[in-house]
Order: structure tokens, then C-alpha cells, then sequence
């Protein structure tokens, strides 16, 4: 076998079992036609391929599956098998003491019907059951942020399904949503360095885009056994099946049914905030500072452009697309920082009242003082003379 040897571990080209020139391929095992010649290339292992049930389950070959205590477990942790032994235990069992040393402010809340639960960061954070179970949870919710959120989030849903006396009954998926985050990130400070984390920043709403179904989990058809494989896409994005659902069947293509009943879609919106710019902080030369936001589910339409709200969430990056003149598009290592919201307090919720209109069957949000305005220009005798002077 020229070009080859087994000290060193080279690639080459060489000769197979039938004479004929054959060639061993990097990282992919054996070289060809020596497979039961006992030489096997060493190199990183291709990793299982991940499998989805007609359920929308997580399944791995070869792996031992652990029957998890936890209802909700692959609702939230959908590409990660329970296991006894996994560091998300601690965090939800101590939430879970949290929950039920609270009962009664949660209970306020109407948890499941509306879908969303408020946790105070500060009341979290200092909580004597917290401070002796979780003492690094601040730097765990900065650092790991998704997965924090996450238990905080089956920890409620186990106390929901646990008080759920009807076995029939199904508890949908409820959101943590934290609030009151302490440490308020700048736009300006707005950088690298934040990607993964979990911030809060603070601003304007200069843009609100219109809601639209964002795809979280997409049904696929096999077309050698049309059988059906479940992908979960994260953040949206598109992805095929890696194996067809029957081990037997070793299909490869896939055809997605936007109709199926295991299609999954949520509400999805983006908004742009501007900072916040004080007397002693104008920059002379440059317009302020803007960042985009992702809301979904509960989120979406809680805010109009001119609102000052404060938004908690993790900071993500997506790709810009650009393409050079004359040519196709090219492979961009350029990406934009966004936020992808967790929560959102709105300035403007805290002092308004529900203002029904006699001739409109619909409800506006107004303040005290714009009720206090409407109520003088009502009383004006020549409202036209105003409009032409306004």
C-alpha cells in the first residue's frame, strides 16, 4: 500500500484488494476495500444521527434512554435525553422549592391560561432557598442563560401538571419571563463580547414589523417509506432530516408537510429600539444608536413605536447577505448582533388605563395625561380652527 502508513497515520492514494486505485477518505473510517482487512484510519468519529419519532421525540443510536420523572422534559429540552445525572437536575428541583415557598404571589398570575409566568430577578436571586441551593445562579443566567430559563420554565410546568388532577388534561408549554434585570447594557456597549449572554437594554421603539408564523418544528415525509420524521429547527432555521425515522429504510429524500398536524409554528415579530440619549451624553457627528429585537409568542404587539421599554434577552447573531456585482452570493463571515427578547416592561403599562370609544368598537391604551389633553380639545368650541392651527 504506497502513500500509506500505519505509524503515521498518512493519507494517500493507494491500491485495494482487486489491484484497482482507490483512495482513503479523511475522517470517514476504513479505507475502501480493506474493510475487513482489520486497518482502520484513526480521525474524529462521525456522531450519530439524530433521529425524531413520529411524536417529535429526541432519539440517538446507541444511547440508553433514561424514563424521565420530568412531564414536560422534551418540551424543553428537545435535543438532550434526560439523564439522572444531568446538572439541570439541581437548578429545577430548587426552583421548584422557590415555586412552592411563593405559591401565592404565582398564583396571581393565571399561569396556564396565559401561557407565561414573571419571576423578579432580584427576588430570585436572593431568595435564602436559592442563595444555599444555586449561589452562582447570576453568573449561570449571564452565562448559560437558555438553559437557566429553561428549568426555571419545567420547573413550573411539573407544579402545574402535579396540581392537574385530570389525567386527560394536557398543560402546554409556559414561558419564564424574567424581569427587573438589574445590569442595563448601553447600546453603545453593545458588542461581541455579549454574544450567548443574557443582557437587558433599554430604549425607544422606532419600528414594529408585522407578526408572522415563525416554523419551530417542521414534519417531513420520506419518499422511500413515506414515513414521517419530526425536526425541531432552532431559531427558525430550516432544517432536513439527517436519517429517515425507520431504521430499516436508508432514504435520504424528505419532503416537508407544511400541513401536518406535527408542524409547529408561533407568532414571531421584530422590533428596533434606539438608545436613550441624555443632555450630558449627545455625540456630536453621529445619529443614535439602534438594535433589532425578536419577540414571540405572549410578546408580540406589546409595544408601538414611541414606547420606552426595557428588554431582557439573549443576544444572538444572524448573517448579512450581500452578493458582489456581477457574481452569485458569496460566503459572508460579516454578521449583526440582535436581541432576542425574553421580556418586555413597557414604561408607557405602568400609568394607562383602557379607554373604550363610544363609536369604535375597539380598545385603546392612553395615559393620564393624553386622557387630560383629548378631554381640552373636546371642550374646544371650534375644534377646526385648532386642526388648521395645530
Amino acid at each position: 500500500m504506497a502513500n500509506y502508513s500505519r505509524d503515521k497515520r498518512e493519507w494517500g492514494q493507494g491500491t485495494n484488494r482487486k489491484g484497482t486505485k482507490g483512495f482513503w477518505r479523511g475522517q470517514r473510517g476504513p479505507q475502501r476495500g480493506h474493510e475487513k482487512s482489520g486497518i482502520e484510519l484513526t480521525g474524529k468519529k462521525t456522531p450519530a444521527p439524530v433521529r425524531y419519532s413520529e411524536s417529535g421525540n429526541y432519539k440517538s443510536q446507541g444511547q440508553l434512554q433514561h424514563p424521565s420523572p420530568y412531564k414536560g422534559w422534551s418540551l424543553y429540552f428537545a435535543s438532550e435525553d434526560y439523564s439522572p445525572f444531568s446538572n439541570h437536575l439541581k437548578k429545577i428541583e430548587a426552583f421548584q422549592k422557590y415555586f412552592i415557598s411563593c405559591e401565592c404571589l404565582f398564583l396571581e398570575q393565571n399561569i396556564e391560561a396565559r401561557g407565561y409566568f414573571e419571576v423578579d430577578f432580584n427576588d430570585l436571586v436572593t431568595y435564602h432557598v436559592i442563595l444555599e441551593s444555586l449561589p452562582e445562579l447570576a453568573s449561570d443566567l449571564t452565562d448559560a442563560p437558555e438553559a437557566t430559563i429553561n428549568c426555571l420554565g419545567l420547573g413550573m410546568y411539573q407544579m402545574i401538571s402535579a396540581s392537574n388532577k385530570d389525567p386527560g388534561h394536557v398543560v402546554h408549554v409556559v414561558h419564564a419571563r424574567i424581569i427587573n434585570y438589574t445590569d442595563i447594557v448601553p447600546l453603545k456597549n453593545l458588542r461581541a463580547n455579549y454574544y450567548g449572554k443574557f443582557v437587558a437594554v433599554k430604549g425607544t421603539v422606532i419600528r414594529v414589523s408585522n407578526v408572522k408564523p415563525l416554523c419551530t418544528k417542521m414534519a417531513f415525509e420520506c419518499s422511500t417509506c413515506s414515513s414521517t420524521v419530526t425536526v425541531v429547527l432552532p431559531d427558525g432555521k430550516y432544517t432536513l432530516p439527517t436519517a429517515c425515522s425507520n431504521h430499516e429504510c436508508k432514504g435520504r429524500n424528505f419532503t416537508p408537510q407544511r400541513g401536518s398536524k406535527l408542524t409547529e409554528t408561533i407568532d414571531w415579530q421584530t422590533i428596533r429600539i434606539q438608545e436613550i440619549v441624555g443632555d450630558n451624553q449627545t455625540e456630536s457627528g453621529r445619529i443614535p444608536r439602534t438594535v433589532d429585537c425578536e419577540i414571540t409568542y405572549d410578546l408580540v404587539d406589546t409595544c408601538v413605536p414611541g414606547d420606552i421599554v426595557t428588554i431582557c434577552g439573549v443576544v444572538k447573531v444572524s448573517s448579512v447577505e450581500k452578493s458582489h456585482p456581477g457574481k452569485g452570493p458569496k460566503d459572508n463571515t460579516i454578521y449583526t448582533l440582535y436581541v432576542n427578547a425574553n421580556s418586555i416592561t413597557n414604561s408607557k403599562g405602568k400609568n394607562t388605563r383602557k379607554y373604550k370609544s363610544k363609536n369604535l368598537a375597539i380598545d385603546a391604551d392612553f395615559t393620564s395625561e393624553e386622557l387630560e389633553a383629548i378631554e381640552e380639545i373636546q371642550k374646544e368650541p371650534d375644534l377646526f380652527k385648532l386642526i388648521v392651527h395645530s
